[in-house]
Parts: structure tokens; C-alpha cells; sequence
């Protein structure tokens, strides 16, 4: 891009930057689960981990809205008791929690975009 991030911005993207790595283990840990029914109890307890860990770095990093919608989604694998019936819902969540990592990798460049001068 040809904008220049301030520093504030840089650590911001780097934390979203992990965050989306952290959470692409948690989207192939749930889609495991759904593929192999025979470990899918360990899978779901790594994801509910994986998930917590990664509200825990959104909330450390100023993103409560991302935060709260990982835990959001570690609380929903903690409560489900019959994956087949909600695989659903929590495919949805995990999706959902992707875009607005997205958009929260966007609206960084766009603010430095912002700050720079730039259209």
C-alpha cells in the first residue's frame, strides 16, 4: 500500500495479523471436529482454547468487539453438548468472527490511509 502506518497502527495490524492466524486454527479445529467424529471431543476442547486465547489477545490489544466475539464463540463450543446439532451455528460464529477481523484489518489501513493524506 502506498500509505505509511504510524506505530499505534503497526502494532494494531500485527495484532490482527496474529489474531487471524490464531483464529484459522480455531476454524480447522472446528472443521476437523465436524470431519472426524471419533476425536471430536479433543478437537473442540483445543478450539475452546484456541478461541479464549484469541479473545484474550483482542482484549490486550483494544479490539473488545473481536474479544467479545471470540469468547462468544469459545463459550458456544464449551455449551454444546450435540455437535452434529449445532455445527451450524458455530461454523456461522467462527465465520463471522473471520469477516470482522477483516474489517477490523481494513479500517486500520484506511485510517492510516486517513492520516497520510491519502484518497
Amino acid at each position: 500500500m502506498g500509505s505509511k502506518l504510524s506505530g499505534t497502527e503497526l502494532k494494531k495490524l500485527e495484532a490482527v495479523e496474529e489474531g487471524r492466524k490464531k483464529w484459522n486454527r480455531v476454524h480447522s479445529l472446528v472443521e476437523r471436529a465436524a470431519a472426524e467424529p471419533r476425536g471430536r471431543d479433543s478437537y473442540l476442547r483445543q478450539c475452546r482454547r484456541a478461541a479464549e486465547e484469541v479473545g484474550r489477545l483482542f482484549s490486550g490489544s483494544g479490539f473488545g468487539t473481536l474479544a467479545d466475539a471470540a469468547n462468544q464463540v469459545a463459550q458456544l463450543i464449551g455449551r454444546t453438548r450435540n455437535f452434529e446439532q449445532r455445527a451450524g451455528v458455530i461454523r456461522e460464529s467462527v465465520a463471522a468472527v473471520h469477516n470482522a477481523i477483516d474489517r477490523a484489518e481494513r479500517a486500520i489501513h484506511a485510517e492510516g490511509q486517513k492520516e497520510s493524506g491519502g484518497g
